[in-house]
């Protein structure tokens, strides 16, 4: 394995096809077509500079994200790339990833995946649920949206995640928010599909 040390995203390379030959640095080097200069020591650590590839993977994913067709709801959240790779705090949970992905219990989602039959949201009514409206707009998160109002002074698509990456406390009052949301979405899909008793 290969592994980047520092903060931000950590790089995992792996090594499975190549288990009878032994994987060798340069081997790795290759795969990761690595800029030429930089070396991995015999510990698979980048050597020399994590840096500079840190740098590269940047710009990989910035050009990736300006050209990519799919995940338009999460790049109209973070559009600030840098910022969001350089970030000091916070930690993406399972709930606050499907808010940031569109990718959850939400209406559009499940009727995309075959578990609904419409997109309609069942809290308020509104044609298409999809994360724009359960953390924006659905009434009935209104309680929820007031808790991360009081944080960050206001809630809005444009600058939320700009406004996570601020503070630890901010980012903390978006991933309860969703956290808090979600679960309870979840529950009520449960008791739609007779999983579960009403929460």
């Amino acid at each position: 394995m290969v592994h980047q040390s520092g903060a931000g995203p950590q790089v995992f390379q792996s090594a499975s096809g190549q288990i009878n030959e032994g994987p060798t640095p340069s081997r790795i080097a290759q795969q990761l077509r690595l800029p030429h200069g930089l070396r991995i020591s015999r510990s698979y650590r980048i050597a020399s500079s994590s840096s500079e590839l840190r740098q590269k993977t940047l710009e990989r994913w910035v050009t990736r994200l300006a050209t990519e067709t799919k995940g338009s709801w999460t790049r109209s959240l973070i559009k600030d790339v840098p910022s969001w790779y350089n970030r000091k705090h916070g930690q993406l949970t399972f709930h606050l990833t499907q808010s940031l992905s569109g990718n959850g219990c939400f209406g559009k989602y499940l009727c995309k995946i075959g578990k609904e039959d419409s997109e309609i949201c069942h809290h308020c009514g509104e044609a298409v649920d999809d994360a724009h409206n359960t953390l924006f707009v659905c009434p009935s998160w209104s309680s929820e949206r007031e808790d991360v109002i009081r944080v960050l002074g206001a809630l809005d698509q444009s600058t939320m995640v700009e406004r996570m990456i601020e503070s630890r406390t901010n980012w903390d009052a978006v991933a309860e928010c969703s956290s808090r949301v979600l679960s309870h979405k979840e529950e009520e899909e449960r008791y739609r599909r007779g999983e579960q008793s009403r929460p």
